[in-house]
């Protein structure tokens, strides 16, 4: 992602990638649900959504990496309740997702699957009770 670029997410469930001295969108994709929480990574864009699901968005073409449903056993979603905070680490290769069924997850971006599942006993929501990633030792 460039300098010059702005990424927004929004309740219309679309992701959109905008050029801010241009004035312009440059791409739009779209999750199954309402955007939560965004987090970019050179070419990639992170999404989480309210119905709990990781969505993955490469910015150099209109695919995405995955969205949705990305596990073999039949899961809907990473989280049972909303996906709310992501967090990548220094090498970008984890992501830390926050939802509000309690759980913080630690994802491994090169596997594409859960690591592990801390529950933290407390909602984590938008407004409050954030986490943060400094777990580059991970």
């Amino acid at each position: 992602m460039g300098d010059r670029q702005i990424i927004t997410g929004s309740k219309d469930r679309s992701v959109k990638l905008y050029d801010y001295q241009k004035h312009s969108c440059l791409k739009t994709f779209f999750t199954t649900s309402c955007v939560l929480s965004l987090r970019n990574s050179y070419k990639t864009i992170y999404c989480g959504n309210l119905n709990g699901n990781l969505c993955v968005f490469n910015t150099n073409s209109s695919w995405s990496t995955f969205n949705e449903n990305i596990f073999s056993d039949g899961r809907e979603s990473l989280n049972t309740g909303s996906l709310v905070n992501i967090q990548i680490n220094s090498r970008e290769d984890t992501l830390l997702l926050s939802s509000v069924d309690n759980d913080l997850k630690i994802f491994d971006l090169r596997k594409m699957e859960v690591r592990e599942t801390i529950n933290t006993e407390v909602a984590l929501s938008q407004s409050c009770n954030k986490a943060i990633i400094g777990f580059d030792s991970v």
